[in-house]
Formats: structure tokens, C-alpha cells, sequence
């Protein structure tokens, strides 16, 4: 699903891409030491965009320097099999739905 389709966005997901301005907080965490941040966005193709920022000592499996970020992006062209996956409907805010979950 990741990708880096540049195809403008398709009828049926042109109200994700209103909402492109936006980010909204999937996780913001702090454990002792360490904090977790997961935010997602729309793009301007119309693609959904995962971010992760990680910091802290739970970080040492991956990061020497106590910070991970990562980004994965889902293709607007596979969005309509992720609402099917998760069971969100086409007329639903896909962000405000991952926010809710």
C-alpha cells in the first residue's frame, strides 16, 4: 500500500483531501523517559499520510541518538480498501475517523 502515487485524487476521496491542511493526534504519549507521537495528515494528491516521532531511551533498538521518526503513506488510489478495512464508510472524514480509533 505505501507508494508515492502524484495521480490528483479521485471523486469518491475528494472530501479526505479537504481536510489536507490538518493533522490529527492518532497517539501522543509520555512513559517515564519516553514520548510517542503519531499524527496523520492528507496530502495534497489526496494521499494519507502517517508520521511517527519517537524520542527517548526506548528508542536504543533502532536510534542512537534517544529519536526515530518514520512516515508511511497509503495511496489514495488504495484509500477505499482501508475504509473497507477498518469499516469506514465513503461519506465519513477518514481522518476524524483514524482520530477516533
Amino acid at each position: 500500500m505505501e507508494t508515492g502515487s502524484t495521480d490528483p485524487p479521485s471523486d469518491e476521496l475528494r472530501a479526505d483531501t479537504n481536510s489536507q491542511a490538518r493533522t490529527v493526534t492518532l497517539r501522543d504519549e509520555t512513559n517515564g523517559a519516553d514520548r510517542r507521537f503519531l499524527g496523520a495528515s492528507v496530502s495534497d494528491e489526496g494521499n494519507l499520510v502517517i508520521e511517527g516521532h519517537d524520542l527517548g531511551p526506548g528508542t536504543a533498538v533502532v536510534s542512537g541518538d534517544g529519536e526515530y521518526e518514520w512516515t508511511r503513506t497509503v495511496a489514495c488510489a488504495d484509500l477505499a480498501r482501508l475504509r473497507a478495512l477498518l469499516d469506514v464508510p465513503q461519506d465519513v472524514d477518514l481522518l476524524e475517523a483514524l482520530e477516533k480509533h
